[in-house]
């Protein structure tokens, strides 16, 4: 079997804006958060996102990790329109999850962040990343949410 390979795809940095509590639901927690802007970049597409159109539904779960279910619109540089949305977990310590609700500063090392992007186009010249599965990396930088998006080879 292949040794499983990575490719650099973008990075993206995601404003947060107003959340909506739904309160206790049979799963969890949930709310759901605007996405207010954001930009990503990288060497194949560059650009904005579009934030009538980005949210994030947000589960928290009994023992304070999170359940992500993120849904944006990527405009990039040349006016192409990408659909991404992603699923992923972010879990730490009770205490590191409070810090973080906080808008903390807290090391990266101290949680594990994780997300699993898919992309739609009809944009000819990104056509390619409907094909592609990728995987994100992400952290808190105070309000915003950062993002390392790699494509697996």
């Amino acid at each position: 079997m292949a040794n499983l390979q990575f490719k650099h795809l973008f990075d993206i940095t995601l404003q947060i804006g107003n959340s909506h509590d739904l309160g206790d639901t049979p799963y969890g927690y949930k709310r759901i958060v605007q996405v207010s802007g954001g930009q990503f970049s990288g060497q194949k597409l560059s650009g904005n996102v579009r934030p009538e159109s980005a949210a994030d539904w947000v589960l928290v779960r009994p023992d304070l990790s999170i359940k992500l279910d993120v849904r944006l619109t990527l405009e990039t540089n040349d006016n192409a329109m990408i659909f991404m949305r992603y699923e992923g977990i972010r879990s730490s310590s009770p205490e590191i999850a409070h810090k973080l609700a906080k808008n903390d500063h807290v090391d990266p090392q101290l949680y594990y962040w994780r997300a699993s992007p898919f992309f739609e186009t009809s944009s000819k010249q990104y056509l390619w990343l409907n094909n592609i599965i990728a995987v994100a990396l992400g952290q808190k930088k105070e309000n915003n949410v950062f993002y390392e998006v790699f494509e697996i080879l």
